[in-house]
């Protein structure tokens, strides 16, 4: 799926250019339902808006699917056991088939392996949702060890100097946190790109020169755009980091903000190698950024419901059309599910039927034929044989009402389903066959999705979660993504390096999805279809995307298009403490930091007060300033600099900010309510 433009202004218009030139990689900020007469001119235009929208809606029989994926996809080290294991793939089948109660779960179970074991060889990183990837002992475990190590020398500091994160009921201690000290529009300092640092050295010596740079105004956001998404007041500070050009390793080349380089080189150094490590997933995730998992099943909007009665003693073959209608809207999902080239690589397109709303009938393909009558194909587009065929009358004897038939007698077509609102609903069965999608190539597919070689921007931040016998219950989340828009956060990596005494700890996620093609009449199909919830007049376009277990030494990493939320979890032994301890890297898209959009350490000086009295008394523009009181140059740096008083009090500002910015970005697209009566 190519990227639309997202600006309606002309290309001379350069005052947009650092937010809304066309899209290098999809942000998750979009207001689906504000100003669209002012961006489109007017709701006839709607259809423009939603191609901005990743993903497409997926099933109800999809979403069964993909369960059975995220099970398998979830286990430890599953693509090894799959591949290694003749047995084991045939094992986790039985477990699953015991725990599923729908009555096509022969023929999900059935589609699922099929993938999996497809995906086991060529697709091993796919963690269990969709567009995620994971990788459990990624990191090499003396790597990890000495991670442990090391960030324990910023936990062991006195009780008073902890930095527990508010509002969490001293249960989430912030090691190492971008709310901090983050970019205050106005205040703070930033030299030019062309005076950039290379070296974390040069970064944090900038802070001796006390004030230094020019103050840095707040970003640009032209009308028609809503501003709630862009902080017209604050930015994370990311710090930059080189990978090598076979994207094996990496380094900082600027500091990381809250971490004093002078005080912890080597856990800089671990940080770079943990970082290099998932280098391969976040190219995957960006990949599928570009190009997200293709649907599996394609639906059929004008075969959904019947809303003709249908008399007793009435052939029910007239219900859906003839023959020839029902095999050309398979024939034309074939056709919507067809490859696209970019590039050198060939993707697939994520598929959702539209038809031709100009004639009364659907529009026939002919898909390997003579152009006159097309191929009998299953509901994904493929073949079948002459003995798999079977005619729209056939189907509706055979299956009858499907309260009395089960869907393993028929697995290539639609089965029936009576409904109180029409007299039949049709939904997808599971396709009979597995279409691997076209496998994930990184450099041709995505080019800004090749991080080796690539100087980048990353946002660090280390956190851990501390229960205790008096206080055993983490309580969750909330839904959100990272970050704002003048941000550009493109992925989320997380690194799980330790965990102790607590009960399975689930990061969940879900997205906003494209609206079905569906008429003003058949609102029903996105509840009955798709599993949509209504609200008001209207359905919500959101839908869940799975989850991923923490696991020590399991790295994940996913799309800031996703929403992600930590599930509750509490002590597995009441008796004693436990603790689930994260490194995550949030990776600023790679196009918009190298056109010097996001102001990162390597422009911006260390504004915490404490740093700056050591640079000013180490700089050697300053030969005298060592004999200065260490009073007076504290005095001189708190007034220059930033008090970790005053950094608290900013923090709150800034969370205050973003917990808005959560709230209409849940309401406004991912929980934004589709109404037909209107669109």
């Amino acid at each position: 799926m190519g990227h639309p433009a997202v600006s309606p202004a002309t290309d001379d218009d350069k005052t947009n250019e650092p937010l809304i030139r066309a899209v290098q990689a999809r942000l998750p900020f979009l207001d689906l339902f504000t100003d669209l007469d002012k961006v489109y001119g007017g709701l006839e235009h709607v259809s423009k808006y939603f191609e901005l929208v990743a993903y497409p809606t997926v099933t109800l029989v999809e979403q069964q699917i993909a369960a059975v994926l995220n099970a398998v996809r979830n286990k430890r080290h599953w693509a090894s056991k799959f591949r290694e294991s003749p047995t084991i793939g045939a094992t986790w089948r039985r477990e699953l088939e015991l725990q599923m109660q729908e009555r096509n779960k022969h023929q999900v179970l059935r589609y699922a392996f099929k993938e999996l074991a497809w995906q086991a060889q060529h697709e091993p990183l796919a963690a269990g949702p969709d567009n995620v990837f994971a990788l459990d002992s990624i990191v090499a475990e003396t790597t990890r060890l000495r991670l442990v190590e090391l960030a324990a020398k910023l936990e062991q500091v006195p009780e008073h100097k902890k930095d527990w994160h508010p509002n969490s009921n001293n249960q989430v201690l912030n090691l190492v946190h971008p709310s901090l000290f983050p970019v205050v529009y106005g205040k703070t300092c930033a030299f030019p790109p062309d005076q950039r640092a290379n070296s974390v050295q040069e970064s944090v010596a900038k802070a001796g020169a006390l004030g230094a740079g020019v103050v840095h105004p707040p970003t640009h956001v032209p009308e028609p755009y809503d501003k709630t998404f862009v902080s017209q007041r604050f930015q994370w500070l990311p710090a930059e980091i080189q990978v090598n050009a076979a994207g094996t390793s990496a380094r900082f080349v600027s500091y990381i903000n809250n971490l004093h380089p002078d005080d912890h080189a080597e856990l800089y150094e671990v940080l770079g190698d943990v970082f290099a490590s998932m280098v391969p997933l976040f190219e995957q995730a960006l990949v599928r950024i570009d190009y997200p998992r293709p649907i599996r099943i394609c639906t059929a909007p004008d075969l959904w419901y019947n809303t003709v009665p249908i008399e007793s003693g009435d052939s029910e073959q007239e219900s859906i059309g003839s023959d020839d209608d029902y095999a050309g809207i398979l024939a034309d999902q074939q056709m919507r599910q067809q490859t696209s080239q970019h590039g050198n690589a060939v993707h697939n397109t994520p598929c959702c039927a539209e038809f031709d709303r100009n004639n009364d009938h659907l529009p026939m393909f002919a898909v390997g034929g003579d152009g006159d009558d097309p191929m009998d194909v299953d509901s994904v587009g493929n073949e079948l044989s002459e003995e798999e065929v079977m005619t729209a009358a056939e189907m509706l004897n055979e299956l009858g009402s499907a309260t009395t038939e089960s869907e393993s007698e028929d697995p290539s077509m639609h089965h029936v389903l009576w409904d109180e609102r029409y007299e039949h609903v049709y939904r997808p069965n599971v396709p009979r066959r597995f279409v691997p999608p076209a496998p994930v190539h990184v450099p041709t597919m995505s080019p800004h999705s090749q991080l080796a070689g690539k100087r980048l921007q990353v946002i660090v931040k280390l956190a851990n979660i501390h229960l205790t016998p008096d206080n055993p219950t983490y309580p969750g989340g909330s839904w959100h993504v990272e970050g704002m828009l003048n941000e550009s956060i493109v992925a989320t990596g997380l690194y799980y390096y330790a965990m102790d005494n607590i009960t399975e700890s689930r990061l969940h996620f879900r997205t906003f999805v494209q609206p079905p093609t569906v008429d003003n009449n058949q609102q029903e199909v996105f509840e009955d279809i798709f599993g949509l919830d209504s609200h008001g007049m209207g359905y919500i376009l959101c839908q869940g995307k799975g989850h991923v277990t923490a696991l020590e030494g399991r790295a994940v990493v996913f799309p800031n298009m996703y929403q992600h939320k930590v599930f509750p979890f509490e002590l597995a032994d009441k008796s004693r403490p436990g603790y689930r301890k994260i490194l995550a890297f949030f990776l600023v898209d790679p196009a918009r930091s190298r056109a010097g959009n996001v102001l990162s350490s390597a422009v911006v000086p260390p504004q915490q007060a404490d740093w700056l009295a050591r640079e000013y008394v180490k700089d050697p523009a300053n030969p005298w300033a060592s004999k200065l009181p260490l009073e007076l140059v504290e005095l001189v740096s708190d007034k220059v600099g930033v008090t970790l008083d005053q950094a608290r009090e900013i923090r709150l500002q800034l969370m205050q900010e973003r917990s808005v910015s959560t709230g209409m970005t849940s309401k406004y697209t991912y929980a934004a309510a589709y109404n037909l009566c209107e669109h």
